[in-house]
């Protein structure tokens, strides 16, 4: 738990695993440990990988970007400009959702009171899968078959 608070926080992670610490101790040093040659099969890839391992939490961390006082200006001015431009965007939308709803409601109301109440009411029904799209026009006669000549 400590490793996880450790790298939210950007700091170096010490691993305090005695098992990590003695393997790596005994890399060093070249001397055998006390598990009667358990640390012989930790050799080429496997002590390789391991030591990968602990590079790479024991690694120091990069150095801040750091931002001139222009830089720092110029970015300000930058953000103050995206928010205006999107609280603009927020409020046409928003106007625009407004304007459709007092629609709605204004033609609603506009109808005979029998019909208002089932305009009232949500219809939560989902489109029928092999719904068909009707056209102010009647369908072409072979249409198909032309299509597939021109292509031939």
């Amino acid at each position: 738990m400590d490793m996880v608070r450790a790298l939210r926080g950007g700091g170096v992670v010490r691993l305090a695993t005695r098992e990590v610490q003695r393997m790596a101790k005994n890399k060093k040093t070249g001397k055998a440990s006390d598990n009667s040659g358990q640390d012989k099969k930790q050799t080429g890839k496997n002590s390789a990988h391991m030591q990968r391992f602990i590079n790479f939490f024991e690694s120091p961390i990069p150095k801040k970007y750091i931002r001139s006082a222009e830089q720092m200006a110029l970015d300000e001015v930058i953000a103050k400009e995206y928010n205006r431009q999107m609280f603009k965007m927020h409020n046409r939308w928003s106007v625009d959702c407004t304007m459709k709803i007092k629609l709605r409601d204004s033609a609603i109301a506009s109808l005979p009171v029998e019909l208002q109440e089932e305009a009232n009411t949500h219809d939560m029904a989902l489109f029928p899968l092999d719904r068909h799209v009707f056209t102010e026009w009647p369908a072409i006669k072979d249409f198909e078959k032309l299509k597939t000549a021109g292509k031939a």
